[in-house]
């Protein structure tokens, strides 16, 4: 941690952990910093994405079989088998994939903090930042899984791609369906962590997260269109 005297935080249990993280983010940090705890967060994350993972994965089997058969060169013997693919394992997925982003994540901000800021956070201190911060998204979930049974589609209401009506499948689909106000909140708390833990400005922690997040949203953007580009179908 950088050189910043933190006044010594009372104990708290993780419910009041996860209540302070909604309510008042940078009080709930300033325990963390000092108390680093992650257990409990990463498991309420990837309980709750396996339970998303199974609830959408018809959802999000539809939005990937609509968006291959829009490719007119896109193989029609891949379209029937994806027609009849059921994903019976949607729930695996979160269980692998949740600590290796966490992982990323954390090396990617150890580094800009430590390495680039000259700070001196311990990798427990910033993957407990992380995992915390994710806590966002139990709340985020439940609220996009809400609008997709509204939409009656894969997608988020909240996403700057359903905002402007954005035509689907472009370019500008892709990067602004990326860009979702739930995940910018998510991605504000993150910021305020490391502002906490590196003793920054607020705004230089959010800054920090933000341009590693619009880095992350560009690059998907990119491998989303690929499919197209590959097809001959792309811009």
């Amino acid at each position: 941690m950088s050189e910043n005297a933190h006044v010594d935080q009372p104990e708290k249990s993780p419910i009041e952990l996860a209540i302070d993280i909604f309510m008042s983010p940078r009080t709930a940090f300033e325990h963390i910093v000092q108390k680093p705890t992650w257990v409990v967060p990463i498991v309420l994350v990837i309980v709750v994405g396996c339970i998303w993972a199974v609830l959408t994965a018809p959802l999000m089997m539809d939005f990937q079989y609509e968006m291959m058969s829009s490719i007119e060169k896109f193989p029609a013997a891949q379209l029937e088998e994806m027609a009849n693919n059921e994903n019976n394992y949607a729930w695996v997925t979160p269980i692998i994939a949740t600590p290796i982003i966490f992982l990323i994540i954390t090396g990617v901000y150890l580094l800009t903090g430590n390495f680039i800021f000259g700070g001196q956070a311990t990798f427990k201190q910033v993957w407990s930042v992380v995992c915390w911060s994710w806590v966002i998204n139990i709340v985020g979930s439940s609220i996009m899984f809400g609008s997709m049974l509204g939409l009656g589609e894969f997608g988020s209401a909240t996403s700057l791609a359903f905002i402007f009506g954005i035509e689907k499948y472009s370019l500008a689909f892709f990067i602004f369906n990326q860009i979702d106000l739930l995940v910018l909140w998510q991605v504000a708390v993150a910021g305020i962590g490391l502002s906490v833990l590196y003793n920054f400005s607020q705004v230089k922690g959010i800054s920090i997260t933000i341009f590693w997040w619009l880095l992350f949203v560009i690059s998907m953007a990119g491998l989303s269109r690929l499919p197209f580009i590959m097809m001959g179908d792309g811009a």
